[in-house]
């Protein structure tokens, strides 16, 4: 994989398979500035994982009772705790609290 932009950005290393992987990225910080580390995953869910299409069951609030889920996103703060994140196919962001 090649860093996103004008040949500039961090160094990604994927590797592994769909039940586990690694990636590995080299970046700069300030010395003098704070600074906040994040790392975001998305994942698809695909109906070959087992049960098929993934949809609301009324048991998320903000997500619509038979809303189709297609992707989760988590999101880590160094520090702090995890953000899931559903995304619907409509295109709807729902954070779990």
């Amino acid at each position: 994989m090649t860093p996103r932009g004008r040949g500039e950005g961090p160094e990604r290393r994927p590797s592994g398979t769909l039940g586990s992987a690694t990636a590995t990225a080299s970046l700069t910080i300030s010395l003098t500035q704070p600074n906040v580390l994040t790392a975001t995953a998305t994942f698809p869910l695909v109906a070959s994982a087992g049960s098929g299409p993934i949809y609301a069951d009324g048991s998320v609030p903000g997500l619509i009772e038979g809303e189709e889920v297609t992707h989760l996103k988590v999101v880590a703060v160094l520090g702090g705790p995890s953000q899931l994140t559903y995304l619907t196919r409509s295109g709807r962001e729902v954070v779990v609290r």
